[in-house]
């Protein structure tokens, strides 16, 4: 393995030179510390832990591996999305009787779990859109979910410069946006009648002390809170922060989950790669299925740097993926 990484330290070198000059330039035109950071990272865990044209082995995430050999496919072919609706309201882990119920307390509410064989089955997941979808644009405007044009709500954390979603949101459906980031600068506001921004982010912990340099931080519970809305239902939550999704899923989905019976639709950008994070991201989909949330929409990340072969598949350590909480609103 010592002598592998020392053979790719050439290719290795120059492509990080070539990025990060390339960062450097970018960084110019406003994007993210953030965001370079943990493309820049992502890239080079790439092309140091995955063999040139061959499955990824996560070995340091518990032993999830592509269960078997991809080099023997000549052309690789990019993830095949499946959708599959179905009146059936059974999710993807479990039926319907074992799925959580409003009456419950989503507390103490539990779903077996399910072992993660291999990352295959990791995959299948991501790329089967059970619930289907009409007129999917941002949100999915199937009758059931009834999303009213002047009376929609919706929280979007991650801006980073990029307003087009809540931009259009406003401007298509006249939605109450509530947007959050402390990584751009920008203090409290309201950019429209519609959009009001916080300097804020979205974590497992509490810090809210101007004083302290360090970003602004609270938790789910407490911006509902802060913001009157603990009762109110939000028509879709958008949770892109680069990672802090973990923090976000670690605390709503195991200590408040009942903050979820009030949500039609979550969106995330998930980052799993890395030790652990696979099979933790598992547990997370498990968790939501168990709570009636599934799968309409899902997308690889469409930036090469981050693609990799798998089993002759381009996968990406990031994914886009939308749930919708099954269920007449």
């Amino acid at each position: 393995m010592v002598a592998s990484l020392s053979n790719k330290r050439p290719f290795i070198l120059v492509l990080g030179g070539f990025f990060v000059g390339y960062f450097m330039f970018i960084s110019i035109n406003s994007h993210s510390e953030k965001e370079l950071r943990s493309m820049m990272s992502q890239f080079m865990d790439h092309h140091i832990s995955n063999e040139k044209n061959q499955p990824a082995k996560e070995s340091d995430d518990g032993g999830v591996t592509s269960g078997g050999s991809g080099g023997t496919e000549k052309k690789a072919s990019k993830s095949q999305v499946v959708t599959r609706p179905s009146s059936s309201k059974d999710g993807a882990f479990y039926t319907e009787d074992m799925l959580a119920k409003d009456d419950e307390d989503w507390e103490k509410k539990e779903c077996p779990p399910k072992e993660l064989k291999d990352i295959d089955e990791f995959y299948k997941y991501i790329d089967t859109r059970v619930l289907h979808c009409e007129k999917p644009k941002w949100l999915c405007l199937s009758p059931k979910f009834n999303i009213r044009h002047d009376h929609c709500l919706i929280y979007s954390f991650g801006i980073d410069h990029d307003w087009s979603f809540d931009d259009d949101i406003d401007k298509k459906y006249h939605c109450q946006v509530y947007a959050f980031d402390p990584t751009i600068g920008l203090p409290d506001h309201n950019r429209t009648e519609r959009i009001h921004f916080f300097n804020l982010g979205i974590s497992d912990v509490t810090r809210r002390d101007p004083s302290v340099k360090k970003k602004q931080m609270d938790r789910y519970i407490n911006i509902l809170k802060m913001l009157g809305h603990e009762n109110t239902v939000i028509d879709f939550l958008k949770v892109d922060v680069e990672g802090y999704e973990r923090q976000f899923f670690d605390d709503v989905l195991f200590k408040t989950p009942n903050l979820l019976k009030n949500v039609k639709m979550l969106s995330m950008e998930i980052h799993h790669q890395g030790k652990g994070k696979t099979r933790r991201f598992w547990r997370y989909f498990q968790r939501l299925d168990c709570l009636g949330f599934k799968v309409w929409f899902s997308e690889i990340n469409p930036w090469p740097p981050l693609h990799h072969m798998v089993r002759g598949h381009v996968r990406s350590c990031c994914y886009e993926l939308v749930w919708a909480r099954d269920r007449q609103w």
